[in-house]
């Protein structure tokens, strides 16, 4: 029965029973009444509707919104999962990793080939989702709530190192703050007003947004999704190996000693692409940049975030630049906000250049 199972799996072929899957229609042939079928599966084709939903939520994830606020949208939008009911976040997430929707057929937590059924997105796109969704580091938050600090999680203490968390003052407003409870040890308690800071960043995105080199260094490049390509194929082959050395086994042409070192090597040589494949896909994972010709403004607060991410790695900031004398502090530029807009613009301007380091992603 077994393999049974594993032969249909290397051919392609979906595995009997369940739900219909999301995006696909199952192809029956009519058996007629009076066996103990009345249909027999003979295939399956895509769903046009779903799959555009499919195609939607991977463009959005790529772009770097979260998966909770796209299921929350599709749950307003009437779109439902197949058995009914609402989206969530983990069932998307699990929708959107897995190979099937790549046209790829997976048995045993394994991709064995290619699958009988159409993909609905491509090989590319799948290795960028999984690159994205299965990256240990990469935080749920939000909730789907529409982000009020736009550079949060980027900004960081250029006293201690440490990342700085907003907070709002009576008198400043809100800011970005390096407070004790997150980082105990830091001597400067570094705080700096937040919509002067996004305003300073904006426009360094911006103008790296039109950077033609900028836009190269950013966006994955077509040497390291065609790796991926051959490391998944290279995989699967010593996956056929490791099969064969088995099905060998059982039939007693090798020994019990031999097949252990034959499989040890194998699983090693696996081991080995499986932690460069998942390097190069997270590599991968970068959202698309939204079409240049846009204005900033008429971009969503999803790809202006996005788009800060990938070109920025981390913002870091220093304290404001001052003087101790006679055991006094003395700001060499000025703290206090001016009246006049034309004196306040200059003196923001020399407090970020002083202050705010960009170090960008390359």
């Amino acid at each position: 029965m077994k393999d049974a199972v594993e032969r249909n799996a290397r051919a392609g072929k979906r595995s009997g029973g369940g739900s219909r899957p999301f995006g696909y229609k199952i192809i029956r042939h009519d058996l007629g009444e009076g066996g103990k079928r009345r249909y027999r599966i003979i295939g399956e084709e895509i769903e046009p509707a779903e799959a555009e939903a499919i195609k939607e939520a991977a463009i959005r994830v790529l772009r770097g919104e979260s998966i909770r606020s796209i299921a929350f949208n599709f749950n307003d939008r009437g779109i439902k999962p197949v058995a009914g009911g609402r989206w969530a976040g983990s069932t998307l997430r699990r929708m959107l990793v897995s190979p099937r929707i790549a046209g790829l057929r997976e048995h045993n937590g394994e991709v064995v080939g290619d699958a009988a059924w159409p993909a609905i997105i491509d090989r590319a796109t799948h290795d960028r989702l999984v690159g994205l969704l299965d990256d240990p580091s990469r935080r749920r938050e939000n909730f789907g709530r529409p982000r009020r600090h736009p550079l949060v999680g980027l900004v960081y203490c250029g006293s201690c190192g440490g990342k700085m968390t907003t907070a709002i003052a009576p008198r400043q407003g809100r800011g970005y703050v390096c407070r004790k409870d997150e980082n105990p040890v830091c001597p400067a308690r570094v705080r700096i007003v937040a919509e002067p800071l996004e305003a300073y960043v904006e426009g360094y995105v911006i103008d790296q947004w039109r950077n033609p080199e900028a836009i190269k260094i950013a966006q994955s490049d077509d040497d390291r999704m065609a790796r991926i390509r051959e490391i998944t194929d290279e995989m699967r082959h010593l996956q056929e190996q490791k099969n064969e050395a088995l099905r060998m086994k059982l039939r007693n042409q090798v020994d019990a000693k031999t097949f252990r070192e034959v499989t040890a090597e194998i699983d090693a040589a696996h081991d080995q692409l499986a932690r460069e494949h998942k390097r190069l896909a997270s590599e991968a994972a970068m959202p698309e940049l939204p079409d240049p010709s846009l204005a900033w403004e008429e971009l969503s607060a999803e790809d202006r975030r996005a788009l800060t991410e990938m070109l920025v790695d981390k913002i870091i900031v220093a304290s404001h630049p001052h003087k101790i004398i006679d055991g006094k502090r003395h700001y060499t530029i000025r703290a206090i906000p001016y009246q006049d807009p034309q004196r306040e613009a200059e003196r923001l301007k020399a407090v970020h250049e002083a202050r705010v380091k960009i170090v960008p992603r390359v």
